[in-house]
């Protein structure tokens, strides 16, 4: 199964996964298992974040259906729910729609995770028949309710859906999917991986070949911040920079928002601040967006704005957090930058009034800190 994924084969890697959890399954007391990877699912509804319910190429899908069908006439009830949702995944990457409606009606009554996924699964096959604005509407009511771990594969549904819907902004869809690629790359790596294919297929489609380059290098190497940042970069550039947009659209300043980290990993503080300054406009209260845009006025050798931040951060923090100890540390760090004495004067009086100079590591940086400053 392992050695189909990482082949990018994941149609073909289904069937020896359904044959792993039905083995496991059958076995009430399973001891410890060799090595260090284990197969990761949930025994109840018989999914796993290591096979998502998407990214299929069509023609491997349609070959694989026929074996997975027969599988689970074979499994009868004991089928859990989790087979018939993959089966139907398949179908509609096969523009089956027939089928993967006959698959979710066989499922039944099951629990909301799982009804979930079958209502988007059928939106989808709505979108196959042709329905495409119905199914866009559907799937947009779906992740406005459903359960947090279900929003990422419906994300990435109302992305494709986007996309192929012929009305709206094109790159609306492509940021539904840098979406799921961004917040869904440590929990569900392969699904964020298949939203990043996507995302690289609509770019190229568009004949916006710099950006679907930029996705490439994302997929091939997703911890350089400074090609993440050209791929958000680029897709927002084909989206207007005015507040009221920023305002009503959830997407994108979730977007912009990652825009400001990656630039200020990639060493580019003022292309932060851009996206900050747009973020302050529609949020000026946020803590995280407080958060970076004194780190990268700072960085910007903006002292003095990176200080106001730095006030109106901690107001908002609780005053034993870990995070309100950051901010008074970098207050500290910014102001010295203004003014040592009075900078060595503030350090003193945090000291009297915190001598345990906060948790985790920041008693360590507060001592130097304090070091510097003598």
């Amino acid at each position: 199964m392992w050695a189909r994924l990482a082949a990018q084969r994941s149609e073909d890697a289904i069937e020896p996964y359904f044959a792993c959890v039905t083995m496991r399954q059958a076995v009430k007391e399973l001891g410890p298992l060799p090595g260090k990877r284990h197969l990761q699912f949930d025994s109840r509804t018989g999914l796993s974040p290591e096979v998502p319910l998407a990214g299929f190429d069509r023609s491997r899908a349609a070959a694989a259906l026929p074996q997975l069908r027969a599988r689970i006439r074979k499994l009868g009830t004991t089928s859990p729910p989790g087979f018939r949702l993959y089966v139907a995944a398949l179908a509609l990457a096969a523009n089956d729609a027939a089928v993967a409606e006959s698959e979710l009606a066989a499922i039944g009554s099951p629990a909301r995770s799982v009804a979930e996924l079958a209502d988007a699964l059928r939106a989808q096959a709505m979108f196959v028949r042709g329905q495409k604005r119905e199914a866009l509407s559907r799937l947009e009511k779906l992740r406005n309710e459903c359960l947090v771990p279900n929003r990422a594969l419906i994300d990435y549904l109302c992305g494709v859906a986007r996309l192929g819907s012929g009305s709206g902004n094109p790159a609306d869809g492509v940021l539904d999917l840098l979406n799921v690629a961004a917040s869904h790359d440590g929990d569900q790596p392969a699904l964020a991986a298949a939203a990043l294919y996507a995302a690289q297929h609509a770019l190229e489609e568009q004949h916006d070949a710099a950006s679907a380059r930029a996705v490439q290098i994302e997929l091939l190497r997703p911890a350089k911040a400074a090609a993440a940042l050209d791929v958000h970069r680029r897709l927002a550039s084909a989206l207007a920079d005015f507040p009221d947009r920023v305002r009503s659209n959830p997407t994108l300043r979730l977007v912009y928002l990652r825009m400001s980290r990656y630039a200020l990993d990639a060493g580019e503080p003022q292309v932060a601040l851009r996206y900050l300054g747009l973020l302050q406009i529609a949020k000026p209260d946020d803590p995280e967006i407080l958060r970076l845009a004194g780190l990268a006025n700072a960085h910007a050798g903006h002292a003095d704005r990176a200080l106001e931040c730095w006030r109106k951060l901690l107001e908002r923090l609780p005053g034993d957090s870990e995070a309100w100890f950051e901010a008074r540390f970098n207050q500290i760090e910014s102001l010295a930058q203004v003014d040592r004495v009075r900078a060595r004067r503030v350090w003193e009086q945090f000291q009297i009034l915190h001598p345990e100079l906060g948790p985790g590591a920041w008693p360590e940086r507060f001592k130097q800190l304090g070091a510097q400053l003598r």
